[in-house]
């Protein structure tokens, strides 16, 4: 019961579309129908500019950090991870927005401070390094996530964490193929 309500929360917290109140609250427009579509922080910032799209990335991250939080107080480390990878359906489905949102990138890693830090730490200059090298932030999201159950190995993360980190990795990763495999950025 403890693992369903922790998940309830985190679900209710990622539906938060940042991106549609900054879209909506700045420019008047929904950026879900701008762009690359999407409800993320790449795409606000495309489209509004780089001060709003890390606006927007500061609060997916929050939300996945306060999903993380609330499931850790209410289910322990596994109520965190439920909470999280609710949290990132969330952000992808949210219900208070249509269910059409994101691709939760800045959500996942949000949700992930907590249960892995050294791991993120790692993806995360993981992700720089290739954004540096591919300019893509679509094909730098896509292999940074997809490695993540590789650097909680090699970090000797729980299996557990592991396959957190891989089953929620895997989901990131499928949500970017299509823009890293498009000519343009997504």
């Amino acid at each position: 019961m403890r693992l369903l309500l922790a998940a309830i929360i985190g679900y209710c917290v990622g539906s938060i579309s940042s991106a549609v109140i900054v879209g909506r609250a700045v420019r008047g427009i929904d950026v879900r129908k701008h762009g690359s579509g999407t409800a993320g922080a790449a795409n606000v910032g495309s489209l509004l500019g780089l001060g709003y799209g890390v606006l927007v990335a500061c609060c997916d991250i929050a939300k996945g950090m306060i999903a993380a939080i609330a499931g850790r107080a209410i289910g322990g480390v596994t109520g965190q991870m439920a909470a999280g990878a609710a949290a990132v359906i969330g952000h992808i489905l949210p219900v208070w927005f249509g269910f059409a949102g994101g691709k939760a990138i800045a959500t996942f890693f949000g949700s992930c401070v907590l249960t892995a830090p050294v791991v993120v730490l790692l993806a995360g200059v993981l992700w720089l390094v290739l954004y540096l090298v591919l300019r893509r932030v679509a094909q730098a999201s896509a292999i940074a996530s997809a490695c993540l159950p590789l650097i909680g190995w090699v970090c000797r993360l729980p299996w557990q964490h592991i396959l957190y980190l891989g089953v929620m990795g895997a989901a990131i990763c499928l949500r970017h193929i299509p823009d890293a495999c498009a000519p343009g950025e997504g």
